[in-house]
This record gives structure tokens, C-alpha cells and sequence, in this order.
């Protein structure tokens, strides 16, 4: 569950609540109970969520595709780097080397977490 949605449903329901819980320290209580339910349920989302990242498809044509993605845009966004840093293309802005960062961050991290589950 997303957090900024956890925190909508909170205040909705808390908001509501006010007018049938008649003492601040039962509100408060209250409130407290769904930041904990809350907490919960996004960290069985995200769990469930890391969980089918690393499950097979059953297909050998959708999960080749699924491992070779990374690989592709990684191997992509550094052969452009290399262009850039021999001046055969222009060099990356400022963004774009976030960008960069952010590939090799998400394929080295997604390798880890599949290493880590045993995935691979």
C-alpha cells in the first residue's frame, strides 16, 4: 500500500471517527491502532510485491524476456556513456547521469534481490 494512501484512509476514517469517539485519548488510541494496521498491510504489500519479482511464469519465451531487460538497458545507457566520454555524442546532462545511475542501480539491486531469494 502506498504510503501517502495509508495516510488519506487514516485521516478519513479518523476524521469520521471524531464525531463517535467522545474522549481525545480514545481518538488518539484510534489513531494509533490504524497507523499500526496500516503499517502492516504496506509491509505485507511490499513483501508479496519482492515475492512475484522473482517467481518463474511458467513461460520460457516471457521469463528469457523478463531477464534479459536489465541486461539491454544497462548495457544501452553504458554504450552511450562511452560515446559521450570519447565525444562521439554529446555528454550527459546533469539528469541524464541520474538516469544512468538509476539503470545500473535498478539492475545491480533487482540482481540482488533475486541472488537473495534465490531466483537465479
Amino acid at each position: 500500500m502506498n504510503w501517502n494512501i495509508g495516510k488519506w484512509l487514516i485521516d478519513k476514517v479518523t476524521g469520521v471517527a471524531d464525531k463517535f469517539i467522545p474522549s481525545a485519548k480514545q481518538r488518539l488510541a484510534f489513531k494509533e491502532k490504524m497507523l499500526d494496521i496500516v503499517h502492516q498491510l504496506n509491509d505485507k504489500y511490499y513483501d508479496v510485491i519482492v515475492k512475484l519479482q522473482g517467481q518463474s511464469s511458467g513461460s520460457k519465451l516471457v521469463d528469457g524476456f523478463k531477464h534479459t531487460v536489465r541486461p539491454i538497458i544497462a548495457l544501452a545507457v553504458l554504450i552511450e556513456w562511452i560515446l559521450a566520454r570519447h565525444g562521439i555524442v554529446e555528454p550527459f546532462t546533469k539528469e541524464e547521469m541520474y538516469l544512468l545511475y538509476g539503470v545500473f542501480t535498478f539492475y545491480f539491486a533487482g540482481r540482488s534481490i533475486e541472488k537473495i531469494l534465490g531466483k537465479t
